[in-house]
């Protein structure tokens, strides 16, 4: 049997278990929800009525992700989880890094600051897992610090690869231009936790650039097996452009989703100043808003 075998026997016991549990969001204690979807009969995928919050049902402890995240979280991508060799990381770096490729993120960066020195553009990594993106940032020039919760991941890019990524927040600075998370807030115990952190790490003027699966209801009509599949042990939480829209509370964003071959062509387009939504037809869905000047 392999581990990820084992994990799902034992996410599907957790969930006949804890069928009949308190059904709280995560995201903001509320107890009121509609039922959006369920697989394997005893799990459930509920939207909170008052955040608008999609949140796998039974929820996990934050005690019980953070082990998971320490010590079981697996991909199966070769890049994500899986530590390079020193062959596989000169091969990286000389040939690009496939999926994981982050050039329309740099170019995206580029045009939001263009008055701005790449180098005086700082930016978070936050999730880096080892450091694949971050690595990608400061070789296109950017001032980026990687942050991830997986002290092994953590370690490997800082001390074998000698990449700056840190596994605690207080060694976090404030006053970014960017903070950048790439399918990460639907990991974490709070999305809308993570979020006002993030935007407490902001300068004035700076962006949030959140990437996650895409949980809008144009992306289930449009793929509804692919919706299904996306949550669940691995996603405990799914985002929509309506959790969005009430977490930033006026405060101007644009959504759209992948493919991001266009990207800055579509977020050159935007108003800057109104809650936009673009294509939500691809699988990842990415949310861009500046933080108020003022």
């Amino acid at each position: 049997m392999t581990s990820n075998m084992g994990q799902d026997l034992q996410f599907l016991l957790r969930c006949f278990l804890g069928y009949a549990g308190s059904r709280i969001c995560p995201g903001c204690g509320h107890t009121e929800h509609q039922l959006v979807d369920r697989k394997f009969i005893f799990a459930r995928l509920f939207e909170c009525d008052h955040c608008h919050l999609m949140f796998r049902f039974p929820v996990d402890d934050p005690s019980m992700m953070e082990a998971f995240y320490q010590h079981g979280y697996r991909q199966e991508d070769r890049i994500t989880t899986d530590l390079p060799t020193e062959v596989e990381w000169q091969r990286m770096q000389s040939e690009g890094f496939g999926e994981k490729d982050v050039s329309h993120y740099i170019d995206l960066f580029r045009n939001l600051f263009p008055d701005t020195s790449s180098n005086a553009i700082r930016v978070l990594d936050y999730g880096c897992s080892w450091g694949y993106q971050t690595s990608q940032f400061l070789k296109a020039g950017f001032d980026c610090q990687g942050f991830e919760l997986s002290k092994s991941r953590a370690a490997f890019g800082k001390e074998r690869l000698g990449l700056p990524i840190a596994s605690e927040m207080q060694q976090i600075r404030g006053g970014l231009d960017i903070f950048f998370a790439s399918h990460v807030i639907e990991h974490v115990p709070s999305p809308s936790a993570l979020l006002d952190m993030a935007d407490g790490l902001l300068k004035p003027g700076g962006y949030l650039c959140i990437e996650s699966p895409n949980g809008s209801d144009s992306f289930r009509s449009i793929h509804p097996d692919h919706f299904h599949k996306l949550w669940g042990r691995v996603h405990p939480h799914f985002l929509s452009p309506r959790f969005y829209e009430r977490w930033l509370s006026g405060r101007p964003a644009l959504i759209t989703s992948s493919p991001f071959d266009s990207l800055w062509q579509r977020v050159s387009a935007w108003d800057g100043l109104s809650f936009s939504i673009d294509r939500l037809d691809g699988p990842s869905m990415l949310m861009i808003s500046r933080k108020s000047c003022l």
